[in-house]
C-alpha cells in the first residue's frame, strides 16, 4: 500500500505491505510492521536529529507502526 501519511499538520508519503480480507460483509486490513523517521513530521522530542547536546537521552528517531482497519458498508 502507497499513500499519504499526515501527523501535526506535516504530509509525506509512506508504503507498506498489508492483507486484506473480506469477511462477513466487512473488508478487515492488517499491516506488517513498518517504521518511520519521526523527524520528517516534525516530532521533535528528545530527537538528535533536532538536538545535539542529549548525548545517552535521545530517543530513536525511527518509530515502528502497524495498522489494522475494520470497514463494513
Amino acid at each position: 500500500i502507497k499513500g499519504n501519511l499526515t501527523i501535526k499538520k506535516k504530509t509525506n508519503p509512506v508504503s507498506f505491505t498489508a492483507t486484506a480480507e473480506i469477511s462477513n460483509d466487512l473488508l478487515l486490513l492488517k499491516s506488517d510492521t513498518f517504521k518511520i523517521d519521526r523527524s520528517k513530521w516534525d516530532i521533535k522530542y528528545k530527537s538528535k536529529s533536532f538536538f545535539e547536546d542529549l548525548a545517552d537521552k535521545f530517543i530513536y528517531d525511527d518509530m515502528e507502526i502497524s495498522i489494522e482497519v475494520e470497514a463494513g458498508k
